[in-house]
């Protein structure tokens, strides 16, 4: 895999906060692998960002940006809306989409946001670029107990379901998210999310200095991730 152009670099006055890489993935094989731990797996309540690139535009393939196979967002198809997917403890499945007409698979950065709450009434909700996209009802179960890691790039379902595209500073909550909370990371783009106590925070490459193979939690958690097969850190940031 080559390495990309970089496209950006955030750095705050008097914060030293810097975003200089993310990771690249090829379609095929690429993921990045961030445990089992208990500490991973929601029941009734959480929130899920990441950063998203597709390399090719109008990619027919669905893009996974992260997955515990039985909760995952990926970029759907020629169709480019985002779509989440939850499994319940009930045994039965909810899917959400954003609405038809905007395609996120165009070679642009995106931020997403998808959170769930079992006590609202639209408990799922999908988030891009800092608004409200999509939310449904669903179904009132917690979401099923999986024993698969949570990969960042894949769905552990094949190269059908792999990332063709760029991943950066992906984080994971057992909590919801408020809408200002979103809006606040979204526009200060890639920046210092520690005050909102994420679980898990992988920020693909920065503090790892973009060598090796480890994606090193920067949250609570101590979930790092291992970069497998040929996924790896590139220069190409959200700007």
């Amino acid at each position: 895999m080559g390495i990309g152009i970089k496209t950006g670099i955030m750095a705050l006055a008097g914060n030293a906060f810097s975003n200089q890489y993310s990771v690249d993935f090829d379609g095929t094989d690429d993921y990045v692998n961030c445990g089992n731990d208990s500490s991973l797996q929601p029941t009734d309540e959480f929130s899920v960002s990441a950063w998203f690139k597709t390399n090719v535009v109008g990619d027919t393939g669905r893009n996974t940006i992260w997955s515990k196979n039985y909760f995952r967002l990926r970029v759907e198809g020629t169709s480019g809306k985002l779509h989440l997917a939850v499994y319940r403890s009930s045994g039965q499945l909810t899917n959400v989409y954003t609405p038809d007409g905007t395609s996120y698979s165009d070679g642009n950065w995106h931020h997403a946001v998808a959170t769930f709450k079992q006590s609202d009434i639209n408990r799922y909700k999908i988030y891009v670029d800092g608004a409200l996209k999509a939310e449904t009802t669903g179904y009132n179960s917690p979401v099923f107990a999986s024993s698969h890691a949570f990969q960042i790039g894949t769905q552990n379902l094949g190269g059908a379901n792999d990332m063709n595209g760029n991943i950066d500073e992906v984080a994971f909550w057992k909590t919801k998210l408020t809408l200002t909370d979103i809006q606040n990371i979204y526009t200060d783009g890639p920046n210092d999310i520690s005050s909102y106590n994420p679980i898990s925070w992988w920020r693909m490459g920065d503090n790892d200095g973009g060598t090796g193979t480890t994606v090193t939690d920067q949250g609570s958690g101590g979930n790092n991730g291992t970069l497998t097969n040929d996924a790896a850190f590139t220069t190409d940031v959200p700007s």
